[in-house]
């Protein structure tokens, strides 16, 4: 959703789009500063070294004790991957829950909050922090963990480069739903309130669907779920 040319070192994306929108509304620049590891964002927030982290932010529990969360953009489904000849959790995804099971999360990563409360008793292996989303599907697919959590259109991009390697299950029932935001430090009240002010402008002016849908060609923005308008 974000990225940064290689040659010119400018930013692009669906997030770049919404953040620099929100800067134009509140008459603020942007300056993109730093790239930076998801394990890191608090950290770094608390030191100073950015202001926020804009390019796009899962809410969860546990991020949330050390970050504020600015309101949804719009929302994403995680859901369930599995090799394509593995039918054992079809019908019954609580079957996961057992330890021999293996899913692949990352370093503390949202992915493993889900592992860790919605099925303690399977194992988790964590996938290497330099690799890449692609990484939980490739180790499905290589059996060396039988479960991977993700975006539809990550798994489904991942589906097309790889027939036959992984299927998704129960996808018309997603596993969570979470919101993506911007991140601050959490003391951050007030910039807080400023970015979820325009967050709120944006959205019932209908400018985040808009954003969405010239992404359209690039995404499957059907797994993209609007904020509704209060009105």
């Amino acid at each position: 959703v974000v990225m940064r040319d290689p040659n010119t070192g400018e930013m692009r994306g669906l997030f770049v789009d919404l953040v620099e929108e929100m800067g134009d509304l509140m008459n603020i620049d942007i300056e993109w500063s730093e790239d930076i590891d998801w394990g890191q964002i608090p950290t770094a927030l608390k030191a100073g070294k950015f202001d926020a982290h804009c390019a796009g932010m899962w809410a969860s529990p546990r991020r949330g004790t050390t970050v504020a969360f600015s309101d949804a953009l719009f929302y994403t489904p995680i859901v369930i991957a599995v090799r394509a000849d593995d039918d054992r959790f079809d019908s019954d995804i609580s079957l996961i829950n057992d330890p021999s099971v293996t899913i692949s999360v990352g370093d503390d990563d949202v992915y493993s909050e889900v592992a860790r409360y919605d099925f303690p008793q399977a194992k988790t292996v964590e996938k290497s922090p330099l690799m890449g989303e692609e990484q939980h599907y490739m180790d499905v697919a290589a059996r060396r963990v039988d479960v991977a959590f993700g975006e539809p259109n990550y798994i489904q991009s991942y589906m097309e480069k790889n027939p036959g390697k992984v299927k998704i299950i129960h996808g018309d029932t997603p596993l969570r739903m979470f919101s993506n935001t911007v991140g601050v430090h959490i003391k951050e009240q007030e910039l807080a309130s400023m970015l979820n002010n325009t967050i709120r402008q944006m959205v019932t002016a209908g400018r985040v669907q808009k954003v969405l849908e010239e992404y359209k060609g690039q995404y499957d923005i059907d797994h993209f779920i609007s904020v509704k308008k209060p009105h």
